[in-house]
């Protein structure tokens, strides 16, 4: 519990996440910084070239601009 894991999921990443549970074999994980909404939907629907594109963009959130 609470180990932290570098995850590559179908090409993108590394995602940062910890091991939020245990069940037997299987294993959830918390990420530290969510999946985007869009990058998830790829991921869902299996596109995965379209998924490594989006992992592969800048991460306009993260920057901040002060004024």
């Amino acid at each position: 519990m609470g180990e932290l894991l570098s995850l590559f999921i179908a090409g993108t990443g590394p995602h940062q996440a910890t091991v939020a549970w245990r069940h037997g074999t299987q294993v959830g994980v918390k990420f530290l910084k969510p999946l985007s909404a869009r990058l998830f939907r790829l991921l869902e629907h299996e596109e995965w070239e379209r998924a490594r594109a989006v992992d592969e963009e800048p991460d306009h959130r993260r920057q901040v601009r002060r004024i």
